[in-house]
């Protein structure tokens, strides 16, 4: 009896699970990016990152990345809200600061210039000549707008005549900030635009950043084989997820951030209450003054106390003989702003 031939078994390709990341931080998560941008093995996907800006910029690519300040984790231990930032430098010998902001402060725009010209200055010694200085690129990331009056969302500032912008003061200094705020990204991912060949790995970037967390594996594979560069940092973004201890370090520290900006908001909601309530019950033009007065000491006695240890009640009397409005204004942004005590205390 003659045996039937088997039937083959055709195997169904296998599909790609749709399932998201388990952990819940994106790489714009404070930690998250100080680590997938300065731990070990992040050179070639900084230079990717790098490259993506220049490139949208119009500005020579680097072909080598050396990270000057390399990721501790013991930075982001305690109650100190320290800047993050990548500090790199290329093959010619220029430096690039990548930082990361997620919340907005009046002095932003001067504090990116002070990092920037710190890094500047510390090039050369004493006994050195200005010849051996390099440019200094700052990239500013913020989830926030810094110029609403500019539309686009990546925009490049530098030293130029204001008679003819033709005329360079310098090269040496150049900042990109890359706002990545809903009004300003919605052109950059509409379906309607065509990406050009010199915007698409910054686009795939910034996707990369504020949503990694929340690609599927298919989405993710599309992302990575177009944008050089990205699937090191995926790797490293994935050796973080692994990582427990780093990943309670992020999550204590987004907590960390969230509740400081609710004792802000709490502060400020507290002091115009405070103000409105004292001006009515005094009922007359110096009681309003007065009150105004208690409230906005109480308001920036209360940001400086949930941002500051050094914040004392010796501090706080010092601060109650303030008796100036437009002063007590200055001392609230400036308490909003500010990342250290000694930048705010010889204010009062």
């Amino acid at each position: 009896m003659e045996s039937k031939p088997r039937k083959k078994v055709q195997k169904k390709p296998v599909k790609k699970s749709a399932k998201k990341p388990i952990f819940e931080l994106p790489p714009t998560s404070d930690v998250v990016f100080q680590y997938l941008f300065s731990s070990q093995g992040a050179e070639e996907g900084l230079v990717g990152f790098i490259n993506a800006v220049n490139l949208s910029a119009g500005r020579p690519l680097i072909k080598e990345a050396e990270i000057k300040n390399p990721f501790n984790l013991a930075d982001f231990y305690g109650d100190k809200m320290t800047v993050v930032d990548v500090k790199v430098k290329d093959e010619k010998g220029s430096f690039y600061d990548i930082e990361m902001q997620l919340m907005p402060g009046q002095s932003f725009a001067n504090r990116v210039l002070y990092y920037w010209s710190q890094i500047y200055s510390t090039q050369i010694s004493e006994s050195q000549h200005y010849t051996k200085l390099r440019p200094v690129v700052s990239i500013v990331l913020t989830r926030f707008e810094l110029f609403p009056q500019l539309s686009q969302m990546h925009n490049v500032f530098t030293l130029r005549s204001e008679m003819d912008p033709s005329v360079v003061f310098t090269d040496h200094a150049e900042i990109h900030t890359l706002e990545l705020t809903d009004r300003k990204l919605a052109p950059v991912f509409s379906e309607m635009k065509e990406v050009s060949e010199k915007d698409e790995p910054l686009r795939n970037w910034i996707d990369y950043l504020l949503n990694a967390n929340q690609k599927t594996e298919v989405e993710m594979d599309k992302l990575l084989t177009q944008t050089p560069g990205l699937e090191r940092t995926h790797r490293i973004y994935s050796r973080f997820t692994r990582d427990e201890r780093l990943r309670e370090r992020a999550l204590a520290r987004e907590k960390a951030i969230r509740d400081e900006a609710d004792h802000l908001e709490f502060a400020i909601q507290k002091g115009l209450l405070l103000g409105r309530t004292e001006g009515r019950a005094e009922g007359r033009a110096e009681g309003r003054v007065e009150g105004k007065l208690e409230a906005k000491v109480e308001a920036v006695s209360m940001i400086l106390e949930s941002k500051f240890p050094e914040f004392t009640d010796l501090e706080r009397e010092r601060l109650q003989k303030v008796t100036d409005l437009k002063r007590l204004d200055e001392l609230m942004r400036a308490a909003l702003s500010v990342s250290s005590y000694s930048e705010i205390a010889s204010l009062f």
